[in-house]
């Protein structure tokens, strides 16, 4: 292969991944088909998947050929439950399967650099933050909002900015901070963000970052940001406790006047979640919205039978769904309400197809089971339906965060080596 020809397809596999993690981190409304909710720019890019994945494949790991398993139970819903079946759904999950695949191939024949990942990271996080203030000025003076998905919302305030809506939002940037966070522990050599010296180095980031949380206005930030600050808790970082919870209050009571300027209800909504402990069939309860999150969890281990074949190889397509929103609204119950997450996998395809995906995602995602990572995806992702583009931001950008660690961690024991 001639030198040109090499330049140009390293090129291309460099934007290729650009293009990936792009596609998957932003959310343009143009793109989005408001019967189904889904992003086509994304479709049209996995459906492409494969064929890139025929030319930039490598060997497959036996934590990458567990995905091959879980689409092969997920085809034999077809023989145990016909009549639930539907081929669209599988080929579905097996796009996202096919694009983190070919992701993965890309980052191992060294695509983009470290620093190249953590800019891209960067400037994300401040798209986001230009965009949200876009919207909000627009919003203030009347005018129609730039990339404000129409299902969005009765609070003039609660803006998407460049997910498919706030809630979103929240789970994506926390994801893009501690993405760029670990990639400056590995540049600048530390073995921890040094919460108080470093934040000055990355100031406009951070403030980019805590803009977009504080004021998008989702109820999510009541769980997203303090798992996320999580992350800077140990023995050094006690004694700054009491200047961080001064600090927290200080921005608590911006958030609570910027909540109440923008007229939304998230303080209410967070007030009828503590008092909403009574949750019963065809009866929400205090507020819809924790309900709704809460009840999979409900349904899924309270029919849960360790002697079921059901419970093993799955009870059929969209039937978690379908319980869960019966359990949420009795005879008046919807399909599409937000009530599913990863329990829908293990509850429709079985608990064998759930645990190799689990094997997958703690092979990809995590250093070792008992890491920040995991506790950040239990904490945070299990929320999200296995077939949804959030859940896999977070699976690609936890690899490539994994990536780069071993990566650069070999490379300095390397050295050590020829040093000693």
């Amino acid at each position: 292969m001639s030198n040109s020809t090499t330049y140009i397809n390293s090129r291309f596999k460099k934007y290729l991944m650009y293009w990936i993690l792009l596609v998957f981190s932003v959310v343009f409304y143009e793109f989005i088909d408001l019967q189904t909710n889904l992003n086509n720019l994304m479709i049209y890019t996995m459906f492409l998947s494969p064929v890139f994945y025929v030319f930039y494949h490598k060997r497959l790991e036996w934590s990458d050929a567990s995905l091959i398993v879980v689409f092969l139970l997920m085809l034999m819903s077809n023989i145990i439950h016909p009549e639930y079946f539907r081929i669209s759904t599988v080929l579905y999950s097996g796009l996202f399967f096919t694009t983190f695949l070919l992701y993965k191939s890309l980052c191992k024949t060294n695509t983009i650099t470290i620093i190249q990942y953590q800019k891209i990271i960067k400037y994300i996080i401040y798209a986001y933050a230009i965009v949200l203030i876009i919207q909000q000025l627009q919003t203030a003076l009347g005018l129609p909002v730039f990339n404000r998905i129409p299902w969005a919302f009765n609070e003039a305030y609660k803006l998407n900015t460049l997910s498919q809506e706030p809630s979103n939002t929240l789970l994506i940037m926390p994801l893009l901070m501690f993405s760029y966070i670990k990639m400056a522990e590995i540049l600048r050599k530390e073995k921890r963000y040094h919460f108080v010296n470093d934040i000055k180095k990355d100031k406009y980031v951070w403030l980019a970052f805590l803009y977009v949380c504080l004021t998008c206005g989702s109820f999510t930030v009541f769980f997203s940001l303090p798992v996320f600050f999580c992350y800077f808790i140990n023995r050094k970082t006690l004694r700054y406790l009491p200047f961080v919870l001064f600090v927290g209050l200080g921005i608590g009571l911006v958030a609570f006047f910027v909540i109440q300027k923008s007229n939304t209800f998230l303080l209410e909504r967070f007030t009828n979640l503590l008092q909403n402990t009574n949750i019963t069939a065809g009866n929400i309860g205090g507020d819809s919205s924790s309900s709704v999150r809460t009840m999979p969890f409900i349904v899924f281990f309270q029919s849960f039978n360790f002697f079921d074949i059901s419970t093993w190889m799955g009870h059929g397509i969209d039937q978690f769904e379908l319980r869960t929103s019966i359990a949420l609204f009795g005879n008046n119950y919807k399909l599409g309400a937000g009530n599913k997450n990863i329990l829908a996998l293990f509850y429709d395809y079985g608990l064998i197809a759930g645990l190799f995906f689990f094997y997958f995602l703690i092979k990809n995602t995590a250093p070792k089971l008992w890491s920040f990572e995991m506790l950040f995806y239990i904490l945070l992702f299990t929320i999200i339906d296995f077939n949804h583009y959030v859940l896999w931001i977070y699976i690609l950008l936890m690899y490539t965060n994994m990536y780069f660690k071993k990566k650069y961690a070999k490379l300095q024991a390397t050295q050590k080596s020829i040093d000693g």
